[in-house]
């Protein structure tokens, strides 16, 4: 097996104060009572912050606090279950393809080119229609499109290491190709796809509020940092601060999703 040394930087402190938060978020919106955040009173919608209300009530009068708390532990679920689909079978596909033979390479080459070119959105209005809206449409949907993506991304990082001297002597010991992949091939290429799951994570979010705000995510009464958007861009004009703290949300953790990868560095 190749020695491979990943030295793990110093983690600032903003981004440990990211994961708490986030984390703190879906645990919350996990148990939160429905009522909390599903029942609305037209009397008091579009209430400014108060004691009662932190963050105010939306047009249907529902608390917006609890609406993105309960919001974060559905994004989390889409997001997490969209990218560990992809990663589990791209990465799985890409750990293993530079030993396909050129014929089958070519065209597993393809069928991920078609995947990444074909539109989210379409998938996911095609999934829709046969089978109903709902979070597994998003997952699905997501799913399909970073397949390709980590799929590049591992067979980039394992075609040098399948070429490595490790890996002759490994198979001198008749070590099958499956054995030397799981065993010496992965551990190598672990740290580089790992350092981009936060990445994908973080486009995850932007592609999974896209999906909320066309309605083709968690259904309701579920609420989607998505969804938020839609409810508020109908009185955007009337209302505009409606939209802000669901924003802030939104590009606060994608913007820490992209700078978390940093915190991890190889070095061989």
């Amino acid at each position: 097996m190749l020695p491979t040394r990943c030295y793990a930087r110093a983690i600032p402190m903003f981004r440990v104060a990211g994961i708490c938060v986030f984390g703190a978020m879906v645990v919350w919106g996990a148990y939160l009572p429905e009522y909390w955040y599903a029942n609305g009173n037209i009397a008091n919608r579009m209430q400014g912050a108060s004691l009662s209300h932190i963050l105010g009530t939306d047009i249907l009068g529902r608390d917006i606090f609890y609406n993105m708390v309960r919001g974060a532990y559905n994004v989390a679920k889409i997001v997490f279950g969209s990218v560990c689909m992809g990663c589990v079978i791209g990465g799985g596909i890409g750990l293993y393809a530079p030993r396909f033979p050129k014929r089958l390479l070519s065209v597993v080459q393809g069928i991920m080119d078609m995947f990444f070119a074909f539109p989210m959105v379409l998938v996911a209005l095609v999934i829709t229609g046969r089978y109903g809206g709902g979070q597994w449409v998003a997952i699905i949907a997501m799913g399909i499109f970073f397949t390709p993506v980590f799929y590049r991304i591992t067979v980039a990082t394992t075609a040098p290491l399948w070429q490595a001297d490790f890996v002759t002597a490994a198979r001198l010991n008749n070590r099958s190709t499956f054995a030397i992949g799981y065993t010496h091939i992965l551990p190598n290429a672990l740290p580089i796809v790992g350092a981009n799951i936060s990445v994908q994570c973080g486009i995850a979010i932007l592609v999974e509020s896209g999906l909320g705000y066309l309605g083709l995510s968690a259904a309701a009464p579920e609420p989607t940092w998505g969804s938020m958007i839609l409810d508020a861009q109908k009185v955007l004009l009337i209302k505009p601060v409606l939209a802000l703290p669901v924003g802030v949300v939104i590009a606060v953790f994608v913007m820490w999703a992209f700078a978390f990868h940093k915190t991890q560095k190889k070095v061989c």
